[in-house]
């Protein structure tokens, strides 16, 4: 007799009962449904699960809310108070300092609390702060060059870093070319020192963790 005769087989397939999942235009028509804004619970309403919009006031109520309101423009006295913070806090260049002053004044009506024009004030800001080497572009570029150079980076991406700091062409020449001639009369050679700091920060070739790992390597 044979072992597997007893096994019942599976029952037959009832078209009637069994239930399929929706056609896939049918779900991605209800996935796009919009949801409803409640203006009286101040949330979203979901749709049916029909796809039909859930009963209540129709979307054009979001969009009649009031407007936030503009903030209020700064004073002389706030837009010195806010420049004396953003070099607190950052290491910013000369243009980089004027665009967050600009930003402050166009972030309202584009004009100061009493009505007159803010160039003037911005611009007697910065000269101050210049004068007194709050901020001083040339010397910015020079310790952020010497900062790269540590790090391995090399020239390209070096100016590409100081050109995102809104820090002028020729000064950023100026600070590349003086720190490959210092190293060069020190007998230096400024693209192999960057590459060993470059190497030995992201534990290249000799520097790597695992010497094993290292001579299996090598060995391949």
């Amino acid at each position: 007799m044979d072992a597997h005769a007893s096994v019942p087989g599976p029952p037959p397939f009832d078209w009637e009962t069994t239930r399929f999942p929706p056609p896939r235009d049918r779900l991605i028509r209800l996935s796009h449904t919009p949801a409803q804004w409640d203006s009286s619970t101040h949330a979203f309403r979901p749709p049916l699960r029909d796809g039909t919009p859930a009963p209540g006031p129709p979307m054009s109520d979001f969009a009649a809310r009031p407007a936030r309101r503009p903030p209020r423009p700064p004073t002389a006295r706030q837009l010195r108070e806010i420049a004396r913070r953003y070099v607190e806090r950052y290491i910013p260049s000369v243009a980089q300092t004027e665009a967050v002053l600009w930003r402050k004044v166009r972030r309202a009506t584009g004009l100061l609390r009493d009505g007159s024009e803010p160039a003037p004030v911005i611009d007697a800001i910065l000269t101050d702060f210049c004068a007194r080497k709050i901020l001083d572009d040339d010397r910015l570029a020079h310790a952020l060059v010497r900062e790269y150079h540590r790090r391995g980076d090399p020239l390209p991406k070096m100016r590409g870093k100081l050109v995102r700091k809104r820090i002028p062409f020729d000064i950023i020449d100026q600070a590349l070319r003086t720190l490959d001639e210092a190293l060069k009369a020190d007998g230096v050679d400024p693209r192999r020192q960057r590459a060993l700091a470059y190497a030995r920060r992201r534990r290249l070739g000799p520097w790597r963790r695992d010497p094993a790992r290292r001579s299996a390597r090598r060995e391949k």
